[in-house]
């Protein structure tokens, strides 16, 4: 066959002239998969924008009367390795025999605005075009070998009933499936492992380069019906920083508290840490991450893991250590001033604290939980008054805030250095308010131990679990009071902690403000929202969360703001001029596979498809924030 009608079978892979569809369909054809019967027509076949009349006259002699055709762009630019162009050159599906010339000569001169505005260039395109006997389709979908917001080694597709058309373009809201080991096969209307076969067999022939695949059935039997490269990939690390879900975290904070300000109990954590993990022998420290922003910092560990350390941490603590010689070596450090080693001092009672309750109420399990609480309650009520207690009463026995201030000018709201005398003032007077000149009457619960002893009989191994608890609230406190008094003495930091800090199980490393930022829209603020839509992540745009101002949008044609957030009911490569200007996309339909969602990705343009009703449920001007890990979107 001459060079400028070309049966798949026939193409040279090569030339330079029927476009990058047209290669990848020849391609396959060439390797034995099932593509359906067609031909290119090269752009020689074109002469001022139109087939000539020799190319017309081959083509009449190809086409069969009765039956219906697909007419698709093969550009020279299209399915590239660095760019798809997605959707963006027009396609003509079940086109009549005698409309197909016309229809080549459209889809041939389809360079359009939104092409310009997908590659921000002006560039003349020259456009082959593909037509192909139209599968009758039972389903049909869109695969990638490798997933395309994860980064996951791991096939995964969508599908509908019909045509595939209905699945890019979002008109359809399709069925999702990672293929895995776990999956239910015969759950799936069509033979999911001759797909899963042929993906693989696809990718063998692109040298493993990742493929994003286009597919129909019909008649039980797989077509092909493109392969191109996938053109992004994914550039949040593998192995980024997910503790667990957020129902699934223990939370210490938010608290007023700076970096250097806390630097010196880091330092003495992260010694702490590494002298845990060099003996086999000792518990071992779960996942831990700690963020600064806004004046603010919060301590997080999965709960499960967390509850779990520290009760280990209490049982040791309990047999090994002494916690009147802990309290006496403590001391020792905080009066020469060695900060760091007396916070590292004091870190085996800490989490042993936290693990006090759960171990001891775990044996107290022969009582009921009212007759637990009871016990707890009684045990870990401090026989001598708080520091912040006993400043209450002296402020209110000297009634004189600002005397006061003077006293204990070391005061401070938290772990953020004492700035001034006035400050000082300030919390002793909002104080004194709160008092209204009474503090609260102490409650002796000395006779209530009695009665507890006496009426459940607790035994000596209980009594001294809880004799422990008490020792520990009283030497936490006064801590407390020792940190808060020693923020003055602090003129450096202690480490290089500016933002955040993660423990991964084995080390620990100091986070970016971009890093801390995105983990603190994920565990602190996402943590209180209401009002969560929920869709599927089509891309991630290299975030975990985008905040932005909503742009509700039904006609492509309207105008847009720069750096909105578009929300649309579904997406054409109309909307493309848009996304251009958008900061993140919302729509009410469509998968992760589809034409706009490939084209999102390849923008980099965080986006969020598939949830069902985010026109209705958002209105222009609202202020949301999109969680580009969970799918869910919440009114900021």
């Amino acid at each position: 066959m001459d060079n400028e009608i070309i049966s798949f079978k026939d193409v040279d892979i090569n030339s330079k002239f029927i476009g990058g569809k047209a290669r990848n369909l020849a391609i396959l054809t060439q390797n034995g998969f099932s593509v359906p019967e067609g031909f290119v027509v090269s752009t020689k076949a074109f002469k001022d924008n139109e087939l000539t009349n020799n190319s017309i006259r081959k083509i009449e002699k190809l086409i069969e009367k009765d039956c219906l055709y697909a007419v698709r762009s093969s550009a020279m630019v299209e399915d590239a390795e660095n760019e798809s162009w997605a959707g963006q050159f027009e396609s003509f599906l079940n086109i009549k025999s005698d409309n197909i010339i016309d229809k080549i000569n459209e889809c041939h001169n389809s360079k359009k605005d939104r092409v310009i505005s997908y590659a921000e260039r002006e560039d003349v395109f020259d456009i082959a075009v593909i037509v192909q006997k139209m599968v009758d389709a039972k389903y049909a979908g869109v695969a990638f070998s490798k997933n395309p917001i994860t980064g996951e080694n791991e096939i995964i597709t969508e599908y509908v009933e019909g045509l595939g058309e209905d699945l890019v373009s979002g008109k359809k809201d399709p069925i999702q499936i990672i293929i895995n080991k776990e999956l239910k096969k015969d759950t799936i209307p069509f033979n999911i492992e001759e797909l899963e076969n042929n993906i693989i067999k696809i990718v063998e022939i692109y040298n493993g380069i990742p493929q994003d695949i286009e597919y129909a059935i019909s008649d039980e039997k797989i077509y092909i019906l493109q392969s191109r490269p996938i053109t992004t990939e994914v550039s949040i690390e593998k192995n980024e920083i997910k503790l667990g879900e957020i129902e699934e975290l223990f939370y210490w904070g938010p608290s007023k508290a700076e970096p250097k300000y806390m630097s010196d109990f880091f330092a003495g954590i992260e010694l702490f840490f590494e002298m845990l993990n060099s003996n086999e022998k000792l518990p071992k420290p779960p996942k831990t991450l700690c963020l600064f922003s806004n004046h603010q910092m919060v301590w997080l560990n999965k709960a499960e893991d967390f509850t779990k350390f520290c009760s280990e941490i209490f049982k040791y603590y309990e047999k090994n250590i002494n916690i009147d010689e802990d309290i006496k070596r403590w001391s020792e450090f905080k009066n020469k001033g060695e900060l760091v080693s007396a916070f590292y001092q004091t870190e085996w009672a800490e989490f042993a604290l936290y693990g006090a309750e759960t171990e001891i109420l775990h044996r107290l399990n022969r009582f009921d939980n009212e007759i637990k609480r009871k016990i707890i309650a009684a045990f870990s009520t401090p026989e001598e008054e708080t520091f912040l207690n006993r400043l209450d009463r002296e402020l209110v026995e000297l009634d004189d805030y600002k005397k006061m201030a003077k006293i204990n000018d070391w005061i401070c709201d938290g772990y953020s250095g004492t700035k001034s005398l006035a400050e000082a003032e300030s919390y002793f007077f909002e104080r004194a308010k709160l008092l209204n000149g009474e503090i609260s009457p102490k409650i002796d619960f000395l006779e209530k131990r009695k009665e507890l002893l006496r009426e459940h009989n607790l035994t000596k191994e209980e009594l001294k679990s809880l004799e422990l608890l008490k020792k520990l609230i009283k030497y936490m406190d006064e801590r407390k009071e020792w940190m808060m008094r020693s923020r003055k003495y602090i003129n450096k930091s202690f480490s290089k902690i500016d933002y955040g800090w993660y423990y991964d199980g084995k080390s620990s490393r100091n986070l970016s403000k971009e890093q801390t930022d995105e983990l603190y829209n994920r565990y602190v603020l996402f943590k209180s929202a209401e009002g969560i839509l929920k869709g599927i992540v089509a891309s991630n745009g290299n975030h975990h969360f985008v905040n932005g101002k909503v742009e509700v949008v039904t006609d492509s044609t309207k105008q847009i703001e720069d750096d909105v957030i578009l929300v649309c009911p579904m997406t054409s490569p109309s909307y493309v001029p848009l996304m251009r200007k958008a900061k993140a996309l919302i729509t009410d339909h469509g998968g992760a596979m589809s034409h706009a969602a490939i084209v999102a990705r390849e923008f980099g343009l965080p986006a969020i498809v598939g949830t069902k009703i985010a026109t209705k449920t958002l209105k222009t001007g609202d202020n949301v924030m999109l969680n580009l890990l969970t799918g869910e979107i919440i009114r900021a």
